[in-house]
């Protein structure tokens, strides 16, 4: 893939955010990032080392966009799909934004990562969350 405009970043991001929505309203579910560009029908190429970077940068980047008004980071619900762990990116991003190192997130992923997917789950599955805010 080719660096995209912003435009076409924003409809990414937009499109990312909302599916994710969904997965934390469904219940107890993790998303890999494969399965998350097969679904959404993304046109990142996973075998090529820069486009994998620039999905996870997108969804690094819903995350901050969501943390910046209050929220969870629907992040915490992607997964890589041989590890099944997040990865050393959200490890990152959740460090970053809530002055953690990232590799105490890494290696406490019980206590930060588990509750920051309980949170996302909670806060969407909330009807009136859901209502207020799917379109922000």
């Amino acid at each position: 893939m080719d660096s995209l405009s912003w435009i076409e970043k924003d409809k990414y991001m937009k499109e990312i955010r909302d599916y994710l929505i969904t997965i934390a309203r469904t219940g107890n579910i993790t998303i890999s990032y494969s399965k998350l560009v097969d679904q959404l029908d993304l046109n990142y190429d996973l075998r090529d080392p820069e486009d994998r970077e620039y999905l996870v940068e997108d969804v690094g980047d819903v995350s901050v966009y969501e943390h910046g008004k209050g929220r969870p980071l629907l992040s915490a619900l992607v997964i890589h799909k041989m590890s099944k762990n997040q990865g050393d990116s959200f490890y990152k991003v959740y460090g970053e934004l809530h002055g953690i190192d990232w590799e105490v997130v890494k290696s406490n992923k019980k206590k930060y990562v588990k509750k920051e997917m309980e949170d996302c789950r909670t806060f969407w599955k909330d009807s009136e969350n859901f209502r207020k805010f799917k379109n922000d």
